[in-house]
């Protein structure tokens, strides 16, 4: 495409809007838009921006994005960190969902106050437990909502697995992070392409510090593939709820350091 008509911002929109008028989720028509203007031409803050401005029925082209008020995510850092330290977990999980700046720095000022996390699913929900804070995300026709305590917002085109797995991540990754303790819960409800999700980003996190974790409604043979996402060196107790057939009967038993053999794995 002439390189000319991609430095016009007016042809720029139209293609947004255009995508908008298609009713797609926001991400596949954002692929969409790369794979016809090029990966470099406008990132997906702007993109987003634009999306939904369209979305809500504002198609002026000619809008100048300047005249948007400034929010919180073009203060300082530093400034920022002393906001968020007077927020509740409520809201911090809130102001998280508003910018890709905020979803890196809420997690670094609120990890230190998690010692415990736990995963659970179900078919068409899932949750996530912040020490004594549990987010929900629950799928509906079209999209996927996100729950915490009394605030919900619907995300169009969202994925409740896909959607909780990121949040998960991206607390996860946190380097002042120091976990004690994390478990996974299964009901028999969840199919197996959605457990292998589950244990495949399990085992692309770091944990360096774990001391306890536990599994409930885990198959038999899921349960080396999940122990070997973890640093045996540091890991002192494994609970298993093992699910052993299509019945669900399941056998309750806890391995102590010395019961598991020193597994041979990454260095996490």
């Amino acid at each position: 495409m002439a390189e000319s008509v991609l430095e016009n911002p007016i042809f720029i929109r139209s293609c947004i809007l255009y995508e908008v008028l298609h009713r797609k989720p926001i991400r596949e028509s954002y692929k969409n838009f790369c794979e016809k203007l090029g990966d470099d031409v406008m990132d997906y803050i702007d993109f987003e921006f634009w999306f939904y401005r369209f979305y809500e029925g504002n198609h002026d082209l000619n809008y100048d994005q300047k005249l948007e008020p400034k929010n919180l995510s073009d203060m300082p850092i530093k400034i920022l960190q002393r906001i968020l330290n007077e927020l509740c977990f409520r809201d911090k999980m809130v102001l998280q969902k508003v910018c890709r700046i905020l979803r890196k720095v809420v997690p670094e000022i609120d990890a230190v106050a998690h010692s415990a996390v736990s995963f659970r699913m179900c078919r068409d929900w899932a949750f996530l437990e912040f020490s004594k804070h549990e987010i929900v995300y629950r799928e509906f026709e079209g999209g996927c909502i996100v729950k915490y305590e009394d605030y919900a917002k619907s995300v169009i085109g969202g994925n409740q697995l896909e959607l909780a797995l990121n949040d998960f991540s991206n607390f996860l990754k946190c380097p002042k992070l120091h976990l004690k303790i994390f478990g996974v819960t299964f009901s028999s409800a969840v199919g197996e392409e959605a457990r292998q999700k589950v244990i495949e980003t399990v085992g692309t996190l770091k944990w360096p510090n774990l001391k306890t974790v536990f599994f409930n409604g885990i198959h038999q043979s899921e349960i080396k593939p999940m122990i070997a996402c973890f640093n045996s060196e540091t890991i002192e107790h494994i609970i298993l709820d093992v699910s052993r057939d299509s019945t669900s009967r399941q056998f309750p038993y806890q391995l102590a350091k010395g019961d598991f053999p020193k597994l041979n794995h990454g260095p996490h």
